[in-house]
């Protein structure tokens, strides 16, 4: 979304403005259509899926799919960091993942389900300020 507000945790009319804000700024910007969307941290269910589709998007793409996604349209999707180098990222095209980032994605997963989005969310912005 424009914002990359967890859009769980958003109306339906934010979440609306979300998914078309963000769309008309990069087909504004880049210059072609989008047909294609990342879903925002990861938290997801079948409503948003069917706001995304019905603003225009094709595929969704989203880097935990929750199992009880009933949507064979979302995709998952790799978390590319930015301190990743070349070979980091050959791996993650061979869908392979180190040991201890495999370890750090668990406990990222589990933390994000024992927390849901408003605990994760306050977590993570936390670790951000504590880091910078």
């Amino acid at each position: 979304g424009m914002s990359h507000e967890i859009l769980t945790n958003l109306k339906d009319t934010q979440i609306e403005e979300e998914l078309a804000a963000s769309r008309r700024y990069l087909e504004r910007n880049l210059e072609t259509e989008i047909r294609d969307f990342s879903i925002p941290r990861g938290f997801c269910n079948d409503k948003i899926l069917r706001m995304a589709y019905a603003a225009g998007y094709k595929n969704v793409f989203i880097s935990d799919r929750p199992r009880d996604l009933s949507d064979d349209k979302c995709h998952e999707r790799v978390a590319v960091k930015q301190n990743w180098d070349l070979a980091r990222f050959e791996l993650a095209i061979k869908g392979e993942v180190p040991v201890k980032e495999a370890f750090m994605d668990r406990t990222k997963n589990l933390t994000k389900l024992v927390l849901r989005e408003g605990g994760y969310n306050w977590l993570r912005q936390l670790f951000i300020k504590i880091m910078k």
